[in-house]
């Protein structure tokens, strides 16, 4: 159900993407997109899978819904929110490592800043099947937004994904949020999606750093999940631009299954 709809937002053409994390292994990272879901939900320590997160935290979903309906119309509801930032992102891969180069420009009314959980985050998926879907992630790293990014204000940021063998770059996308607290509860949601490309920033390379170390998990479903938590990162400003000019790019929908749940 989940790959009928991904084919008909392709067919849209709308910009969105389903992930899928496999909770019985989260590697590289993936627990904070589960820890996330758990913080969207404010409260209690089960969970009925599929863990559905949307806009990583604005909405959620649990459980076997109507995925022709309950689903999509909250994805719906999601492409209508206005994207608050600007996203540039590339990537170069090396071996094992791949190293992304991100510009971020702030275009909301709330200024972004540690306090509101600010942060910018990667995930790699490939396109593959491995549990239910067309689309496994396979890492996730972030880094906090660790100064004040006001209206109009860039900032250029660098993530490092490391320890990244059995990736089969033909399959593979970088998708690069940017992130804060929503206000309810340790809730987050994106402000902006966008895709990385593969190549060299057309800017000068940031040298602001963070990074990652994978933690694999053995336990599905936290007993008291903590809040997802970032490094900051400083930030190299840039000139704010006269007129914001932001661009639609890519709405986040990431589905956590556990191997048992069938569709």
């Amino acid at each position: 159900m989940v790959d009928d709809l991904a084919q008909a937002y392709a067919r849209a053409p709308k910009h969105v993407v389903f992930i899928e994390h496999d909770l019985e292994n989260l590697e590289a990272g993936q627990n904070r997109r589960r820890n996330m879901w758990y913080a969207a939900r404010n409260g209690g320590n089960s969970a009925n899978t599929p863990m559905i997160l949307i806009d990583s935290g604005a909405q959620w979903l649990e459980g076997a819904v109507q995925y022709d309906r309950v689903y999509k119309r909250a994805v719906d509801e999601a492409l209508a929110r206005p994207p608050q930032v600007q996203i540039d992102a590339y990537f170069q891969k090396s071996g094992a490592t791949a190293d992304l180069s991100i510009k971020v420009t702030n275009w909301s009314e709330e200024t972004l800043t540690p306090g509101s959980g600010a942060q910018v985050s990667a995930i790699l998926y490939e396109d593959k099947k491995v549990l239910h879907t067309g689309r496994i992630g396979r890492a996730v790293v972030a880094g906090g937004i660790g100064d004040s990014l006001e209206y109009g204000e860039s900032g250029a940021y660098r993530l490092q994904f490391t320890n990244l063998a059995g990736v089969t770059w033909s399959k593979a996308h970088i998708v690069v949020l940017v992130e804060h607290r929503s206000g309810v509860g340790n809730a987050y949601e994106s402000l902006q999606a966008a895709m990385a490309v593969e190549g060299v920033p057309p800017t000068a390379t940031p040298t602001a750093t963070a990074t990652e170390t994978p933690r694999p998990t053995d336990t599905p479903v936290p007993t008291d999940p903590p809040p997802p938590t970032a490094t900051d990162v400083p930030r190299a400003t840039d000139e704010p631009t006269a007129t914001p000019v932001i661009h639609i790019d890519w709405r986040l929908y990431v589905p956590a299954v556990l191997r048992r749940f069938d569709h």
